[in-house]
């Protein structure tokens, strides 16, 4: 058995108590050993500019941030143990199109109290093309020994 929290664990938590996340609709597909991947299947209401047909900017850094944190989370033990954005840079590099968002995260570094995490927004099948990359440092407060 897994000393790491099980995946419907965090499935749960990123997708039902965090409320923001549901009401976006944010999908975690897979979460394990400091890896993640989620999705947002798209809807016209998160569209920023509706002129312009954009996705939100917003819901691209808030994926990107959400996707980050659910890596971190799978690297967790204890249910009682937290994480928070310290600080996250984000390079938006095309506008997101009328079709689902997927990010994928990798914990770059996992230590007692800080971790640094890379992320990647694109469009399923056009991996090669992102939409936004970002890095995110996150305070960590573990309960228990890694």
């Amino acid at each position: 058995m897994s000393p790491f929290l099980p995946f419907e664990h965090i499935k749960a938590f990123t997708e039902e108590s965090l409320t923001f996340n549901k009401l976006l609709g944010i999908q975690v597909i897979r979460a394990a050993q400091g890896e993640a991947r989620l999705e947002v299947p798209f809807r016209p209401d998160l569209l920023g500019d509706p002129r312009r047909g954009a996705l939100h900017g917003g819901l691209v850094a808030t994926l990107l941030d959400t996707c980050g944190g659910t890596a971190i989370l799978s690297l967790f033990q204890n249910v009682d143990d937290h994480f928070s954005t310290v600080d996250m840079r984000i390079d938006y590099l095309r506008p997101g199109q009328h079709q689902l968002l997927a990010a994928e995260a990798k914990v770059l570094r996992a230590g007692k109290r800080l971790s640094v995490v890379d992320i990647v927004a694109f469009h399923p099948g056009s991996e090669h093309e992102p939409v936004a990359t970002g890095r995110a440092l996150y305070s960590l407060r573990v309960t228990q020994k890694r």
